[in-house]
């Protein structure tokens, strides 16, 4: 029966060589009728309706063999091939969804690669079509008008979901992903602010306000580089921009680049090239060298102004490269950031030139750190428990001050991830707060263990000395660093920032043996080990460390002076 069946199949195989169905169909059908188990007989009976356009009919025979198919375990080449067969019928049908799905289940069956591309080309498709049929300007504005009101409340997670809802109706609206931006920008995720802007400007390169956004951004990520093209471009539409004017000048400033990195960078540019090759440039900077008043003068002219912040990591060098080395004269570097910055102010002003120039160029621009971060709140909590702890220890409750040691613990963990994962958290309040807080804990503690009999008074005694020496170091810095004029509430200022402080090895050392001595120590009368000869050992290490790194932030290794923009 089987080979007739096959003998059957093959004639009519030749009747559909030949484009006659009707006579491929009666021989399909003896095929089926004589072994209606073998699943290849519906696939070519399906493939006859294919070609006679009959793609209803086609779908219906694909899958009553699909099923034949799975019933009797035929080979999953040959049930995919059916189901591949059934998505071509439906996207014949201009049922794309359908076909897709059945070619879909094609490739569980079977992985054929061309049939992978056709599905993924047609899911794209699918998705584009949907996105168009989204598609509704009207609806948009509204989703727009909606994000800005809820803006303007300070409601920046919701101005950003009417924002997105407004893109999905017209994806082609610059301003959308520019105010998109903003919000992004305020809820400090720059990197999707700046992503935005850059997709913004695709649409719109003549958008300035992309421009002012992006660079903000750039700051923000203290990529001046970036942020410095993005204010350049925003004045070479406007050239009277006081906001460009203000950025550009920011982040010349405030770029921490290293000279010999930023003159390497600089001799690349071709544009710094054509800046030094033009002789009235080249007499402009000769005269500033010369002249220092000239200086307002020069940058009234907004391409001057330009081409000066173009050059302003070759003036950070303290010299301009063109063919040959020209050393330029001026005085002070930090004499032209200061008039950089006060020249900007006089354009943006109303005043009289004569009343203008009586304002000190010395005036000083401090440096407002961002100090509300995830990481300083999670300092301040251990600086709460530091007390609380040091109470329980007092009064041998020995387990639960364990269990608080260690969530002081976890908050000195993450709050240092934190601040190396999301460039925002960081602070330089932070860099100074964090080791306040652990020494502050560790101090009370061994003060609180000493106390108790759980810790050697000697290495208690050192501990304390240690630190009292770093205070008093870090409060003597302070006053060394910072800027004038010096008063009492600037000095305590945590956002007016002078110093940072960065933890040596020896120091970061120490500190971890310090936690290990003071959790042996708490753990010891809970776990029964008080007399471990490890503890000692511990204790010793300790000693020496806090020795050594003490010496080291004496020294002041370990404190950085950090200068102010315009100084």
């Amino acid at each position: 029966m089987a080979d007739q069946a096959v003998a059957e199949k093959n004639l009519g195989n030749e009747f559909y060589k030949k484009k006659e169905f009707a006579a491929a169909h009666e021989h399909y059908d003896k095929a089926i009728e004589l072994d209606p188990n073998n699943m290849t007989f519906y696939n070519n009976k399906a493939a006859a309706y294919f070609e006679e356009g009959k793609y209803e009919e086609c779908i219906k025979t694909c899958e009553k063999g699909v099923e034949v198919g799975r019933e009797h375990r035929a080979d999953f080449a040959t049930i995919a091939k059916g189901l591949s067969r059934a998505g071509n019928a439906y996207l014949k049908l201009g049922d794309k969804k359908q076909a897709h799905f059945y070619f879909g289940k094609s490739l569980s069956e079977h992985r054929d690669p061309e049939l992978v591309k056709k599905h993924k080309k047609l899911e794209q498709e699918i998705k584009e079509e949907e996105k168009k049929s989204y598609i509704n300007p009207e609806i948009s504005e509204e989703e727009k008008v909606k994000g800005n009101e809820a803006f303007k409340k300070g409601d920046y997670p919701t101005a950003i979901k009417h924002y997105n809802e407004a893109l999905k109706r017209n994806p082609d609206n610059a301003v959308i992903y520019s105010n998109r931006a903003a919000c992004y920008t305020k809820l400090m995720e720059f990197h999707r602010a700046v992503d935005d802007c850059e997709h913004c400007l695709k649409l719109d390169p003549k958008f300035i306000k992309a421009y002012l956004r992006k660079g903000a951004a750039l700051v923000a990520l203290r990529e001046y580089s970036r942020a410095q093209k993005a204010y350049e471009s925003a004045l070479s539409i406007d050239p009277n921009n006081n906001e460009a004017r203000d950025g550009l000048i920011n982040c010349a400033t405030n770029n921490d680049e290293s000279p010999e990195k930023a003159r390497e960078a600089a001799l690349k540019d071709p544009e710094v090239q054509e800046i030094l090759r033009d002789p009235s440039m080249r007499m402009i900077l000769e005269q500033m060298s010369t002249d220092p008043g000239a200086v307002q003068d020069h940058l009234k002219n907004p391409e001057v102004f330009s081409k000066i912040m173009k050059l302003q990591p070759m003036l950070k060098c303290g010299m301009i490269l063109g063919r040959t080395p020209y050393i330029c004269n001026f005085t002070s570097i930090k004499f032209l950031k200061r008039t950089l910055t006060l020249s900007h102010r006089v354009l943006a002003s109303k005043n009289e030139p004569d009343q203008v120039k009586t304002e000190s160029t010395d005036k000083v621009y401090d440096i407002k750190d961002n100090i509300y971060t995830i990481p300083n709140a999670l300092c301040v909590t251990r600086i709460v428990l530091t007390p609380v702890i040091g109470y329980l220890v007092v009064t041998e409750s020995n387990l639960a001050a364990c269990n608080l040691f260690l969530l002081a613990g976890f908050t000195d963990l993450i709050d240092g991830q934190i601040a190396r994962a999301f460039p925002s958290q960081r602070s330089l309040l932070g860099t100074m707060l964090d080791p306040v807080a652990d020494k502050l804990l560790i101090s009370t503690l061994f003060i609180t263990l000493a106390y108790a009999h759980l810790i050697p008074v000697p290495l208690s005694a050192l501990v304390i000395l240690r630190d009292v020496l770093l205070l008093a170091g870090a409060f003597r810095h302070r006053f060394q660093t910072l800027q004038p004029p010096f008063t009492i509430k600037r000095y305590f200022d945590p956002s007016v920032s002078s110093i940072e402080i960065n933890p040596t090895f020896a120091s970061k050392l120490n500190t971890v043996l310090q936690i290990f001595s003071v959790a042996g120590a708490l753990a010891a009368p809970v776990l029964d080990f008080q007399d471990h000869p490890v503890l000692y050992g511990l204790w010793l290490l300790t000693a020496a460390t806090t020795t050594y790194s003490g010496l080291q932030y004496i020294g002041g290794k370990a404190i950085k002076h950090v200068k102010p923009p315009g100084l």
